[in-house]
């Protein structure tokens, strides 16, 4: 098994799940959720603070703007003003932890772009999952 990491004999594999001819995965129990799409270019956050709704808290900054597509897109951003790259690094974690678990629940649609605070690295993404559901909560409202 050097180099691959399943193999068509491996019979505890095969019971576990078998992926059918058009790329479906049956006999697995649960939701499979796509992948959330991801900011990357400069323009697309620029859009999202010029025209996006945005609300501040002592954790993060959120900001949200409708996308027109069938999916969500983040991005996420954190300024060398948090910390040295570890920090840095950690509250991008975090912040990416806590929204896949709240993705499930948020409209289709939209644009978010999350910047990290000087507190985000030092809280857990249960927190910081929590912090999302509220503010985007209230960005929906108003």
């Amino acid at each position: 098994m050097a180099g691959k990491f399943w193999q068509e004999g491996d019979s505890k594999a095969e019971k576990d799940f078998r992926i059918e001819k058009n790329g479906n995965l049956s006999g697995c129990s649960g939701v499979f959720v796509g992948k959330t799409e991801i900011l990357n270019e400069n323009k697309q956050f620029r859009r999202v603070y010029y025209r996006g709704k945005s609300i501040v808290l002592p954790v993060l900054v959120i900001y949200m703007l409708k996308n027109g597509l069938n999916q969500n897109r983040l991005g996420i951003t954190t300024s060398k003003k948090i910390g040295k790259a570890a920090t840095r690094n950690r509250a991008k974690r975090v912040i990416k932890a806590a929204f896949t678990d709240v993705a499930t629940s948020l409209p289709v649609g939209f644009d978010f772009v999350l910047v990290a605070r000087g507190r985000t690295a030092k809280e857990k993404s249960t927190y910081i999952k929590q912090v999302i559901q509220r503010g985007i909560k209230v960005l929906m409202k108003g």
